[in-house]
């Protein structure tokens, strides 16, 4: 993803745990539902 030279865009629809957490915060830009919620375990 880093290396990309095109923006990279995240689609969150629910809940973004794990993976999909990190994907999220890695991407460029983040498009999200009202009903989208991000968790990271502690």
């Amino acid at each position: 993803m880093r290396t990309c030279p095109q923006p990279i865009i995240a689609a969150v629809h629910g809940p973004a745990m794990g993976a999909g957490l990190s994907f999220a915060l890695a991407s460029d830009v983040r498009l999200t539902s009202v009903d989208s919620m991000f968790c990271a375990q502690a």
